[in-house]
């Protein structure tokens, strides 16, 4: 899509796989606060298709793995914001992927 930033992101991943990318989130609510995003515009967890859902699923258990490696975080939040009352603010399909610390 022409004006969404997500589209244009993927040169900055960290790691990817085929399907979908993984960068920092550019607002952390942690440090090491990453987002994985679908190569292919798609605004919604619904809109993506099964291997796109098994891409992401593959990539947040890496990025797991790096963050914890990286950072030491044990414990994660993952989530998806579906639709602007759920607090989705770019409409491009992402999961947040959110170490815990024990500060946090």
């Amino acid at each position: 899509m022409e004006n969404c930033i997500f589209c244009k992101l993927s040169s900055t991943a960290f790691v990817q796989n085929d399907l979908c990318y993984a960068i920092w989130d550019k607002f952390p609510k942690t440090e090491g606060h990453a987002l994985i995003i679908t190569k292919r515009h798609t605004e919604n967890y619904l809109e993506a298709t099964s291997d796109e859902h098994t891409a992401i699923s593959e990539l947040v258990k890496e990025v797991i793995a790096w963050i914890g490696d990286e950072y030491g975080a044990k414990d994660f939040n993952i989530t998806s914001n579906m639709g602007k009352l759920a607090g989705q603010e770019i409409f491009h399909f992402h999961t947040h992927v959110i170490p815990r610390y024990k500060e946090s």
